[in-house]
């Protein structure tokens, strides 16, 4: 499972005969670590970290016995990385400046990474960019893009900037 991922619990008690049956009673349930995982009263599993792992255990009572069983569950945090530019794509006038902002998550948008860009301008006599810090400058009128280089993930997203 990965951060912020959900599981329900559906409990079934199997006996000897082969015949499965629901609880009779509440079943009470318990996470070995609910910093990582937790789990309600009705059984609905939630992921919280980013990684590590946990088990969870369920009771009951059934014809005068307790019983007891565990699941064991992983935090699995994928590497895809997701580019969000802010705004996603831009009108500006001649002479206007604006720097976009571009964020870098991964793990299903849980974790932010840090990564420097390299910036560049398909057509730099339409608008100019800063290739360290990402501010485009609007030179005439037309439409280009903007292009943004990880360094450290080697990662690439573009902005398409209409100028008036």
């Amino acid at each position: 499972m990965g951060p912020g991922s959900t599981l329900q619990l559906a409990p079934k008690i199997l006996v000897s005969t082969g015949e499965t049956l629901s609880p009779t009673s509440t079943v009470s349930y318990r996470s070995r670590v609910p910093a990582t995982i937790s789990v309600d009263g009705t059984g609905r599993v939630t992921v919280l970290a980013t990684s590590g792992s946990s088990t969870i255990y369920g009771s009951t009572s059934f014809r005068g016995q307790v019983l007891e069983d565990s699941l064991a569950i992983s935090v699995l945090c994928t590497l895809e990385l997701t580019l969000r530019w802010s705004p996603a794509d831009s009108t500006i006038a001649v002479g206007e400046r604006f720097t976009p902002a571009l964020s870098l998550t991964t793990c299903s948008g849980y974790v932010t990474l840090t990564d420097t860009f390299a910036w560049l301008s398909i057509d730099p006599s339409i608008a100019t960019v800063n290739p360290v810090h990402g501010e485009i400058t609007g030179v005439r009128a037309g439409t280009t893009t903007v292009r943004a280089s990880g360094l450290t993930w080697h990662v690439g997203a573009q902005i398409v900037v209409t100028v008036h």
